[in-house]
């Protein structure tokens, strides 16, 4: 009734195919925007990612970096070209299952809102202080594998784990991206110096709180 759009308008998009979609959608993009309101040490785990072999994994065959590469694949999602042939077989996968629960914080989140752009090194100091450390590696692959498909268009993560050093010698970050031709698994830089905008998003975890 309160539509300002009128009631005309309001029949039609009830009868769109895509209303529950669209519905829940919105719902979900405005939960999260008010969880990024509350402080860092109220808010609740936005993912909870597994390590470690998926749960109907053949203990007989083998676990490692190549067959969570081509899983990523069999869900639609893409592997940039580098982060395939060189990133992904530098990454510790463990062999144990095990879950760890991510917190996504901003350098907003820890003092940085008026600074136009936030080394690294900066950003990962006052994390570290407060609590909240970086994930392990492995993350980066298992996130994209297993939420993925969560990403709205245009929303990116930075996984943040200590850099991967690639067979060139830089530091790499992973980070998760839904663009235009589906979900990303990319690269960027993990140099000390790399500078962010504050209100970027990374995915970190937390020593201090297990969440039931």
């Amino acid at each position: 009734r309160q539509y300002p759009g009128g009631t005309a308008k309001l029949d039609l998009a009830k009868g769109h195919p895509d209303i529950k979609f669209e519905t829940y959608a919105l719902w979900d993009k405005l939960a999260a925007d008010q969880l990024q309101k509350l402080a860092i040490d109220k808010r609740p785990p936005k993912w909870t990612v597994r390590l470690g072999p998926p749960e109907d994994w053949n203990p007989k065959e083998t676990w490692g970096w190549e067959t969570l590469a081509t899983a990523i694949e069999a869900n639609g999602h893409k592997i940039n070209d580098w982060v395939w042939k060189d990133l992904l077989s530098r990454i510790a996968l463990a062999s144990e299952r095990s879950k760890v629960e991510l917190i996504e914080i901003r350098p907003c989140d820890l003092g940085f809102c008026f600074a136009d752009w936030v080394r690294r090194d900066m950003f990962y100091a006052v994390a570290d202080r407060v609590g909240f450390v970086p994930v392990e590696q492995e993350v980066g692959p298992q996130s994209i594998l297993q939420y993925g498909h969560t990403l709205a268009v245009g929303e990116w993560k930075v996984i943040d784990s200590e850099p991967i050093v690639d067979s060139y010698g830089r530091r790499r970050l992973l980070y998760i991206k839904r663009a235009g031709g589906g979900v990303w698994l990319l690269l960027n830089d993990g140099d000390p110096d790399r500078e962010w905008h504050p209100g970027s998003r990374f995915p970190r975890r937390t020593k201090k709180r297990t969440w039931r």
